[in-house]
């Protein structure tokens, strides 16, 4: 989740003063696969691709895939109240995640599905976000298989400040 997570590179999740993360140059558009429109059950949630379980020892609840995602596709928005930076900066929760130096999206409804993706490091990651205007997609970097939590690279600052202290619980520090 920069959860300032390096939820995906610009963005955020965190909080307190000097989290603000350096406004990054928008990147080209990469060639995605077209999107699908999600399939809904009647609450409105994505039908069946999705499922929020048990993840790894000392990562708490994770997103995985119950279906296969193709390289580029559209899995997640990552969504939530917009609110300014600055009040985000006050808030008691790690859902937030940075849209640019002025709003935040507070992603802490238990209703955004997607704030359950966790962190992983390189080569972990199976997932990116992207910032479109005042939306947060997550897209797949690489095909995933059903069964695969989705992971993405919540960057340097999260990290140092809420996973390094821990220790790094995603796979790419799994023991062989």
């Amino acid at each position: 989740m920069t959860p300032r997570t390096t939820a995906p590179k610009g963005t955020r999740k965190g909080k307190g003063k000097g989290d603000a993360a350096p406004a990054e140059p928008k990147r080209a558009k990469a060639k995605r696969a077209p999107a699908q429109p999600m399939r809904k059950t009647r609450g409105g949630e994505p039908a069946a691709r999705l499922v929020v379980k048990r993840s790894r020892p000392g990562m708490g609840l994770g997103l995985f895939a119950t279906d296969y995602f193709k390289k580029g596709e559209m899995i997640i928005e990552y969504t939530g109240k917009i609110i300014p930076t600055r009040k985000a900066d006050t808030l008691g929760t790690k859902y937030l995640f940075e849209i640019d130096e002025d709003w935040t999206i507070d992603g802490s409804p238990k209703s955004n599905i997607a704030r359950y993706v966790n962190h992983g490091c390189n080569p972990a990651t199976n997932v990116e976000a992207e910032v479109d205007g005042r939306h947060i997609f997550y897209y797949a970097a690489r095909a995933i298989e059903p069964g695969e939590e989705l992971l993405v690279d919540y960057g340097e600052e999260y990290f140092d400040e809420f996973i390094k202290p821990h220790g790094c619980k995603c796979p790419a520090h799994d023991r062989a």
